[in-house]
């Protein structure tokens, strides 16, 4: 089910990577964690750190609890909570990663203002949404259907695709330069493109494709912000 709507690959990759930058007994906050199926490997990868994940759907907390099986409690915590309003004292957490879910916060700055506040200085933001990928756009339009950009979705949730204003909003809170980082060229469900299984080789080459040049922001079907919170 994972892999229908993520590439379990890139985003096995994408985690590794963001943990490789958490200091020794770091504490992570995971905002809008969904099922939490991203920390499944964290004994494996890093035993010293702890991830808190927060979601505001208390239905996707108890799968998490199913996938997460023995970590939960353990190493990994789930917390039922508001991406804009975190139940957290300020400057906790040395990671804040977020996948797909401030995409669906109509009120983005306020989850990125929260995200700085919870923060320890100098630690990384790194949060990920659906690109506006030109090329898909285009193949939308040709055959007739709708590539929707920021909005009321098919009626029943918001999403808004990343912007240059959402990065503009991340400098700004942040008060630091934002890397965008471009992920999952090989897999667009949408398109057909269905590789995201953890077995998939072609998920494997996926993720080895991620990059920050922004000519591969017109294919790539995901963009992340990255950045840190600089003292005050």
């Amino acid at each position: 089910e994972i892999g229908r709507h993520h590439s379990i690959p890139v985003m096995d990759r994408e985690v590794r990577l963001f943990l490789g930058d958490i200091p020794a007994h770091g504490i992570v906050a995971d905002i809008g964690g969904g099922w939490g199926w991203q920390w499944r490997q964290l004994n494996a990868d890093r035993p010293d750190v702890c991830v808190i994940v927060v979601d505001f759907a208390r239905a996707n907390l108890r799968r998490a609890a199913q996938v997460l099986g023995a970590l939960v409690n353990n190493q990994v915590f789930l917390v039922h909570g508001d991406a804009i309003k975190l139940p957290f004292p300020s400057s906790v957490f040395d990671g804040y990663w977020s996948a797909q879910a401030l995409q669906h916060v109509p009120d983005f700055e306020r989850a990125v203002r929260e995200a700085r506040r919870v923060l320890r200085s100098r630690r990384q933001f790194v949060c990920y949404c659906l690109n506006r990928a030109k090329l898909v756009e285009v193949a939308y339009r040709l055959t007739g259907r709708s590539y929707h950009l920021r909005g009321a979705c098919q009626r029943s949730f918001y999403l808004a695709r990343g912007s240059a204003e959402e990065v503009g909003v991340v400098e700004r809170v942040f008060q630091s330069p934002v890397m965008s980082r471009y992920t999952e060229f090989l897999f667009h469900p949408d398109l057909g493109l269905r590789t995201g299984g953890a077995a998939s080789w072609v998920g494997c080459a996926d993720a080895y494709l991620s990059s920050s040049l922004p000519h591969f922001a017109w294919i790539a079907r995901q963009r992340s912000y990255h950045t840190r919170k600089v003292p005050s």
